[in-house]
């Protein structure tokens, strides 16, 4: 139906930009998506805004939509830069609405975080900075609207923004704008929301104190320049789950360790730090899966930020399973654990995986982060 109204509306353009096009067009990239087929998606949607910019002007509402729309499927597809580029315009463009709606610019806001942050060991905090803009006045907007939890989620959101560009003394008021409102929030347990802010607000003064190393390819704005030392630390910071919120694979994984085949299999699997030397094995292991774009890259990591955090399952003489964790200063982030189930005739992964998992929350512990999230 969708496709039927698109190529209705298209012949009645004859060839001309028409708004009404565009509007099937997204109808048909939307279900294009939801079946998986997102390069078609992304030729509709791109056909669309377009148009849109063209019919409805290139600060109107539908076009402001439809770079919203972009930015998602092109993430979708793990397009990086380019998600980057359409988020950030959908980002300006729904700020400056009339009728704007804070629940989708929060959505637009993490979703452009997640392009930053996640699925990546090399993450460039001066690019944060782009955003600085377009985050201030929408705090200014959500100012005036009701003080309530709504606004404290946006105002939190802002803060990690700033913090991972380096504005420490800003994120710090707005963390501390966050906390009353969410400590007072009746529909919802905000506990967990202001644990954060509380733990960010340190790392904040970490690095004002020059404590804190500053994580990878960064240099401070110049306001704040305060004798900080600039050690350079890969991983990924993100609010996300502890790691209690893995998921039901690694909650099955748990029990499993606990159990007779999980002790059979602690006998098989020596469990170890994870080395250079294990690269190679390490990047056979995942195949196409691996996260890292050389085995040269794996190394830098296991020297750098990865160090003591990794770690390795060792099953008859050779590599079974890893994990590859990072941090960001106050947590240690699980960027990707891979167990074969090849190596012994009725492996138990999911206990290796509990197993490794756990090494690397007392690694973290150890290092002084305060979990471990993934």
């Amino acid at each position: 139906v969708c496709l039927k109204a698109y190529e209705f509306y298209k012949e009645r353009a004859n060839g001309a930009p028409a708004s009404l096009q565009a509007k099937a067009g997204i109808s048909c990239a939307k279900l294009h998506c939801k079946l998986g087929n997102l390069p078609k998606a992304e030729t509709f949607i791109r056909e669309a805004v377009h148009m849109y910019e063209v019919t409805c002007g290139e600060t109107s509402p539908l076009t402001a939509s439809g770079y919203h729309e972009l930015g998602k499927c092109l993430w979708a597809q793990r397009k990086r830069e380019d998600a980057q580029k359409a988020l950030k315009r959908a980002y300006e463009l729904e700020a400056m609405k009339d009728a704007w709606d804070l629940v989708t610019i929060l959505e637009i806001h993490n979703i452009l975080m997640d392009t930053h942050l996640k699925e990546t060991v090399n993450i460039d905090r001066s690019k944060f900075a782009d955003y600085f803009k377009t985050s201030d006045f929408v705090v200014s907007r959500v100012r005036t609207l009701t003080q309530d939890g709504n606004a404290a989620v946006y105002y939190k959101a802002a803060a990690e923004l700033k913090s991972w560009g380096g504005k420490y003394r800003e994120a710090k008021a707005l963390f501390e704008e966050a906390i009353p409102l969410l400590a007072v929030e009746k529909s919802t347990d905000c506990s967990s929301l202001i644990g954060s802010c509380k733990d960010m607000m340190s790392f904040c003064d970490r690095n004002l104190e020059g404590k804190q190393d500053s994580p990878m390819n960064f240099e401070l704005p110049e306001s704040e320049k305060v004798g900080l030392n600039t050690g350079v630390h890969d991983g990924q910071g993100e609010e996300g789950p502890i790691i209690e919120e893995l998921g039901d694979e690694c909650e099955a994984a748990a029990t499993s360790a606990s159990s007779s085949q999980g002790v059979r299999q602690l006998q098989t699997d020596m469990l170890r730090p994870l080395v250079e030397g294990d690269a190679d094995q390490a990047s056979k292991l995942c195949s196409d899966s691996f996260l890292f774009d050389s085995v040269e890259d794996l190394k830098a990591h296991l020297q750098g930020a990865g160090a003591d955090l990794c770690w390795a399952a060792e099953g008859c003489g050779r590599l079974s399973g890893f994990a590859l964790c990072g941090c960001d200063g106050v947590f240690g982030q699980l960027l990707q654990l891979v167990v074969s189930g090849k190596h012994e005739p009725g492996s138990d992964t999911l206990g290796v995986k509990a197993l490794l998992l756990e090494r690397c929350q007392q690694a973290c512990r150890e290092r002084g982060l305060r979990g471990l999230r993934a």
